[in-house]
């Protein structure tokens, strides 16, 4: 879900915590989550060229 907000130009992303943070399992790749919501928003807002190759695939 985050990743379609990134995309469709959310600006902010709001991720609850958990409710009792010393039994809460840990938060794995959030950084590289993170970059890659980053990278997203950028791409989504023309700040990055985005290249998509359209030759047709063949064996």
């Amino acid at each position: 879900m985050a990743r379609t907000a990134a995309a469709v130009g959310v600006d902010e992303i709001f991720m609850e915590v958990h409710d009792d943070p010393p039994n809460a399992p840990p938060l794995r790749n959030l950084e590289e989550l993170l970059e890659e919501l980053m990278a997203i928003a950028r791409v989504s807002k023309g700040k990055q060229r985005f290249n998509i190759d359209l030759t047709p695939f063949c064996d």
